[in-house]
């Protein structure tokens, strides 16, 4: 079922409950719907894409000006200021865990004098 009103569309579905598996007959009987909505105007895909751009340009002007090297300048002094903190460090060790090196273990090889100098 669908219907629109002024500058929006809607769309009424029934749906499979989350996490709900097996046949259709299942979940059928329940009372599980979906309500979509979306504007019945979109805008054009290539003027979103150039206003985008056109924003992104001026984030990048900005950080290339003096204002923004300033702003850029302050970040990084507070950001080692905190990191230097043993207040706050202590702090925040208590909400985040520490960080864990990723990947595998590194496996531990032993010298096999039966097998050589192999390359």
């Amino acid at each position: 079922m669908w219907w629109s009103t002024g500058k929006l569309e809607f769309t009424l579905n029934r749906t499979r409950p989350e996490g709900m598996k097996g046949p259709m007959r299942l979940w059928l009987a329940g009372d599980w719907w979906n309500l979509r909505f979306q504007l019945t105007v979109r805008p054009d895909a290539r003027a979103v894409a150039i206003q985008k751009k056109g924003a992104e340009l001026c984030d990048e002007i900005y950080r290339q000006s003096a204002a923004g090297q300033r702003q850029r300048t302050r970040e990084i002094i507070a950001y080692f200021k905190a990191s230097e903190d043993k207040a706050f460090q202590a702090f925040k060790a208590k909400f985040i865990p520490k960080r864990r090196k990723s990947g595998r273990p590194a496996k531990v090889r032993t010298a096999d004098p039966a097998q050589g100098a192999q390359a």
